[in-house]
């Protein structure tokens, strides 16, 4: 009788404690969900470690370089006007000058270039001009990829262009030869934005567009010029790799509508130590950002500028 009843207590015990524990897998995925909740919808001072990179349109790059094929084709079937070749040759011995180091020559060619640029009639010979400059600079650019040396049709195409290159550390060694880091489409890129600039033609049909813009400033993005005495150790490579970015980012801004610009300088003050600077286009950027790709990370990379900065204040 005992026995027995001792079972039947047993058998109520079990019962009332099932009825209990019913239902608690649901329960903790209802908390384990609120606690995720919190950890993602609530700002923590946390500073994201990347800037994000520009996207160009790789199709749209690619029709733009078939385009320069087809005019520099034209350049082989038809001799360019005098004019035009006066423009090229003068193009390449201001580039030549440029990389020697002789800035007397330098300077009288790109005086020269203004008024021989007056004296061509149509923009259209220019273009092809630039186009066939293009393929041959990318070729020279091939042939310093496998044997190392700077030749001087490159001096003459990129002027100061290995240099820099090196001195980026866009250059890497590669058995008998080197590699340029840079891809196809960016050296035409690096190339057509150079040969903007020193002939001055930056405007339509001559200006690079917005994708090659992209292009141009995902590979700076990617790969910094620091700008340091030699030895100077990480810190302060950092340091000068930060403000770099800091001024191109402005830049390519307000080129770019689409491009988080107001997150990314709000990052890269933080990485110079200027959490109080930082605050305004963390916030600016949050308020006209409530949802999207870049929040959340601001969110958190705003909370920590503010911690920053509370500390700051309170030293």
């Amino acid at each position: 009788m005992r026995s027995s009843r001792g079972k039947g207590t047993s058998v109520k015990s079990m019962s009332r404690a099932a009825r209990l524990l019913d239902g608690w897998q649901a329960g903790l995925a209802v908390v384990i969900t609120s606690v995720l909740v919190v950890l993602v919808v609530v700002p923590r001072p946390r500073l994201p470690e990347e800037i994000p990179i520009p996207r160009p349109s790789v199709a749209r790059l690619h029709d733009l370089a078939e385009k320069d094929a087809a005019l520099a084709s034209k350049v082989e079937k038809q001799e360019l006007p005098f004019e035009v070749r006066q423009v090229g040759e003068s193009f390449r011995q201001y580039g030549l000058a440029a990389a020697t180091g002789d800035g007397a020559t330098a300077n009288l060619m790109r005086s020269s270039l203004g008024a021989q640029l007056r004296a061509v009639p149509d923009p259209e010979m220019l273009l092809r001009l630039r186009a066939y400059q293009t393929r041959d600079f990318l070729r020279e650019l091939a042939a310093f990829e496998a044997t190392g040396v700077e030749s001087q049709g490159l001096k003459e195409l990129g002027g100061e262009f290995a240099r820099t290159a090196r001195a980026a550390g866009w250059v890497q060694p590669r058995g008998s030869g080197v590699r340029v880091l840079a891809d196809h489409a960016t050296r035409r890129v690096l190339f057509r934005k150079r040969w903007g600039e020193v002939l001055q033609l930056l405007d339509e049909p001559f200006g690079l567009t917005l994708d090659e813009e992209r292009a141009f400033h995902a590979f700076l993005f990617r790969h910094p010029v620091v700008h340091v005495p030699q030895g100077t150790d990480p810190q302060g490579r950092c340091q000068s790799a930060n403000e770099y970015l800091l001024r191109k980012v402005t830049v390519f801004g307000a080129m770019d509508p689409t491009y988080p610009t107001d997150y990314v300088q709000g990052l890269l003050l933080l990485r110079l130590d200027r959490p109080q600077v930082a605050v305004e286009p963390l916030a600016r950027f949050v308020e006209g950002n409530p949802d999207g790709p870049y929040t959340l990370h601001a969110r958190n990379a705003l909370r920590y500028a503010q911690d920053q900065t509370h500390k700051l204040l309170m030293q």
